[in-house]
């Protein structure tokens, strides 16, 4: 939880002394956090579900918002109660390193379990391999090379 503490008071001192905020940006604080939480839930979830320790419940930009605002309201919970304020100066470089490195880490785990993923969805698409023209897309007007002559006649 320190290291937590840690990271949000990076956050604090990023938005207090490089933006020059004057206020106490615990909406941005709270919602800084967020997204990386939700993009490391998501990278466990992508993880987990490509093992098929899983079923794909996310489905739906409802059920990802819903996830969001709970994250959203349970991180405003550890914020609002400004813990994170009693890291001074003194533990600003053992902060930094951990912010660092957790979304250094973060972003790796995201890219290796997006390709994984990616592998996985192309080796499915060449297993079928007629899907593109049973789905009717094949014969879109989009689907076609784009000589000069035709992207001219298509602009006018």
């Amino acid at each position: 939880m320190n290291l937590y503490y840690s990271y949000l008071f990076m956050i604090y001192c990023f938005y207090t002394k490089v933006l020059k905020q004057n206020s106490t940006p615990i909406l941005y604080i709270t919602s800084v956090s967020t997204v990386m939480l939700y993009t490391n839930f998501y990278t466990v979830y992508c993880f987990l579900v490509d093992k098929h320790f899983l079923t794909n419940f996310i489905n739906s930009k409802i059920i990802v918002l819903l996830i969001i605002a709970t994250i959203w309201a349970l991180n405003y919970y550890f914020v609002r109660n400004k813990k994170f304020m009693q890291y001074g100066p003194d533990s600003l470089v053992k902060a930094s390193l951990a912010s660092i490195l957790y979304m250094t880490l973060t972003v790796f785990a995201f890219i290796v379990i997006a390709n994984e993923h990616r592998t996985k969805i192309r080796a499915s698409a060449d297993a079928a391999p007629g899907w593109r023209a049973s789905s009717g897309l094949a014969n879109h007007p989009k689907n076609f090379t784009l000589t000069p002559g035709t992207a001219r006649r298509r602009l006018m």
